[in-house]
């Protein structure tokens, strides 16, 4: 969604900022915008391969930011999960089922999402240039 073409279109003094998906900023297309000024910079917390490569050259710009994609990491949300883990274990010491199991995942068959690709997903036709 977000390449060469699109970062062309940006003012010199822009930020993108990419909260969505890794897949859809071009991040070769990002990282020459951003080393050669054609947009001011970006701030990431999403990017195409996760967990960042060391070697990723986008880590070597100064103007752009790569944060890690945790929304759901506030004090309410660890205190929930704690609770819910807590009273998940007293369950299984009761022989009783947990109310929220957590079941094995075969990756190799598990669905995977290619909604980030160019014509597809609710914002198909809005990017197409």
């Amino acid at each position: 969604m977000v390449n060469k073409t699109t970062l062309a279109m940006m003012k010199p003094t822009a930020f993108l900022i990419n909260t969505a998906r890794g897949g859809c900023v071009n991040e070769d297309d990002l990282y020459e915008a951003c080393k050669n000024g054609v947009i001011m910079g970006a701030g990431l917390d999403a990017i195409k391969k996760e967990p960042v490569d060391p070697n990723n050259k986008l880590l070597t710009l100064d103007n752009i930011i790569i944060y890690p994609h945790i929304g759901g990491n506030t004090v309410e949300a660890a205190h929930r999960a704690s609770y819910f883990a807590a009273m998940g274990v007293q369950e299984v010491y009761e022989g009783k089922q947990p109310t929220w199991p957590i079941h094995d995942i075969d990756y190799k068959t598990a669905k995977t999402y290619t909604d980030t690709k160019k014509g597809t997903g609710k914002a198909a036709g809005m990017f197409d240039f």
